[in-house]
C-alpha cells in the first residue's frame, strides 16, 4: 500500500489513492492530524492484517459492507467500475 501512495502512474482503482492523498491533505492544513505512514514487514503473525485479509477476501466475493460502517464519502454515490476486474 505505501508504494502505490507514492506511484503517480494511472492503474486500476487509482482514484481512491487521490482520495487519500487530498483528504491526508486537508487534515493536515487544518491541524487535525499529523499523519505517519510506518511499513510493517508482511502479515505473519499480525493479527491486524490478517483480519484485513479476511475481509478482503469477502470483498472479492461480491459481498458488500454495511453502508453504515463505511466512510461519507464512499457513501455519496457509487464507487467507479475498476475497468481491469471487469475484464
Amino acid at each position: 500500500m505505501l508504494k502505490a501512495l507514492f506511484n503517480q502512474r494511472p492503474h486500476p482503482a487509482h482514484y481512491l489513492l487521490d482520495l487519500i492523498h487530498s483528504t491526508a491533505e486537508q487534515l493536515q492544513t487544518r491541524d487535525v492530524i499529523n499523519l505517519q505512514l510506518h511499513w510493517v514487514p508482511g502479515h505473519k503473525d499480525f493479527t491486524p492484517n490478517k483480519r484485513a485479509d479476511e475481509l478482503a477476501k469477502t470483498a472479492a466475493q461480491g459481498t458488500t459492507s454495511n453502508t453504515k460502517s463505511l466512510p461519507v464519502a464512499l457513501c455519496r454515490s457509487p464507487l467507479p467500475v475498476s475497468i481491469s476486474a471487469t475484464r
